[in-house]
């Protein structure tokens, strides 16, 4: 990077002042974004890795619609963290005068643009497919059949084909660059401080990347917005749906009892058999006689299904409760979900608006941006384990990191053989730690020999499918 200030052109900085004022950002703020961003990325492509293996590990691995939106969303949070995790190494190192880590070239700038940008685009969409599957579970009351045949092809083809289309055109217009942010999303034209003074194409001497790259940067910016603004809509309008589903059916159990949600199951022992006729008798009826059979076979159906609810009030109570308490755990998991997706991307929303308002954006606002963003695969996977360290906190008196400790094992199907002990020893077992938990136990070589982990432990990462 050597060169005379007589040959800079009009307004160019000399590489002695980029160096000085851009070292001071390098080795200050620049150095704390770029560990804060891969640590926080390095535990969320953990997090999402662990999600991944319990559930091709679980008793039903991708065999249900749950777990293979669930399996979508985890590989989109992979995506999306991991090219965050190498500490700007991926950034070339033309900006190494600003960016602290910066050793990459082009290619691999462009790579981690459009891997970034297919894996935020995959989580943000995913998430809208597990609330939407949620919602035909709840309000609509589809079946596991009806959802794969008929609503599954579009809650998987939708975020891939959006997020191929929003890699594609980043990928043809050469939109992955950086000016500074130690990423190659936020620079659809590459303009960085060393370019000033230079016309488009120029190459400054010391440096490989021309000035001036990429073009459509309007279509960039608002494809781009529009990606992040589908999302929040349609979950918060399915999720209102949802709450209103679940209110209405507490309502209705609650005035009539479990039965009344589906009236038209009932069959009491008064009811005459599919298919009796007139005809099968063998004898012949006027048609008044036909006519007073119908009625008082009717009348008596009535009769008892008024008694099969109103007879069995305590049973039904007892159902009630039982609905009302699935549908709202239902509607629980669903709003968990939503606020792992809103904790990490609204900034990213907020930024967005930002970005076209051109607008600048606090350094606090960066650094909250910075930490949340690449973490939704650490919330994804809180969300999906809370039901199982729950019930293990509740059922065996743990404390919360015992109680992660043993569901993580479990999830893993790893084998821990002391768990089945005498009361003496499983009250040993309680008082370890939850790392002598965890190295009590060693990955069971057969699936499901040895495991502790029953079917029930196992449906409860399904309760949200289930028991809709």
């Amino acid at each position: 990077m050597s060169e005379t200030n007589s040959t800079l052109p009009e307004g160019a900085y000399p590489i002695e002042g980029l160096l000085y004022y851009g070292g001071q950002w390098k080795y200050g703020h620049g150095k704390s974004f770029a560990i804060v961003t891969s640590v926080s990325a390095i535990l969320s492509t953990v997090f999402s890795s662990l999600l991944v293996a319990m559930v091709l590990r679980s008793k039903d691995r991708l065999g249900t619609a749950y777990h293979r939106l669930l399996m979508g969303m985890a590989v989109g949070d992979i995506l999306f963290s991991l090219p965050h995790c190498l500490f700007h190494a991926m950034v070339p190192k033309d900006m190494d005068w600003l960016i602290w880590g910066a050793k990459g070239n082009q290619a691999t700038c462009t790579l981690n643009g459009f891997v970034i940008r297919v894996g935020a685009t995959l989580s943000l969409f995913y998430v809208c497919s597990l609330i939407l599957y949620y919602l035909a579970k709840v309000k609509f009351s589809k079946t596991d059949m009806y959802i794969r045949s008929k609503l599954e092809p579009f809650l998987h083809g939708v975020p891939i084909l959006a997020a191929l289309a929003q890699g594609i055109i980043g990928l043809v217009n050469q939109n992955y660059n950086t000016t500074g942010a130690g990423v190659c999303t936020l620079a659809p034209i590459y303009e960085p401080g060393h370019c000033v003074g230079y016309e488009d194409g120029d190459i400054r001497p010391g440096f490989e990347i021309p000035c001036g790259r990429g073009k459509q940067e309007a279509l960039y910016r608002w494809f781009s917005f529009v990606v992040f603004m589908i999302p929040p809509v349609v979950i918060v309008i399915a999720f209102a749906m949802i709450y209103g589903a679940v209110r209405q059916q507490e309502k209705t159990i609650g005035r009539y009892g479990a039965g009344a949600l589906n009236v038209s199951s009932v069959r009491t022992a008064n009811d005459p058999p599919v298919g009796d006729s007139a005809s099968s008798s063998g004898t012949s009826r006027s048609g008044f006689q036909k006519m007073s059979s119908l009625f008082g076979s009717a009348c008596k159906s009535v009769k008892g299904v008024k008694g099969a609810v109103l007879g069995s009030r305590d049973v039904s109570f007892s159902n009630a409760n039982a609905n009302g308490s699935n549908s709202r755990a239902v509607m629980h998991r669903a709003f968990a979900y939503i606020m792992a997706y809103f904790v990490t991307w609204i900034w990213a929303v907020v930024g967005e608006f930002m970005n076209l308002a051109d607008a600048d954006i606090p350094l606090a606002y960066n650094y909250t941006w910075t930490i949340l963003v690449p973490m939704q695969g650490m919330f994804n996977f809180l969300v999906f384990i809370h039901p199982k360290v729950k019930k293990l906190k509740n059922d065996e008196d743990l404390s919360w990191p015992r109680a992660f400790a043993r569901a993580l094992s479990t999830g893993l199907d790893i084998k821990c053989t002391s768990m089945k002990k005498s009361r003496p020893a499983a009250d040993a077992m309680r008082r370890r730690t939850p790392r002598q938990l965890l190295t009590a136990c060693t990955v069971s070589s057969r699936r499901g020999t040895g495991s502790v982990m029953d079917d029930s432990f196992v449906a409860e990462d399904e309760e949200a499918e289930s028991e809709a």
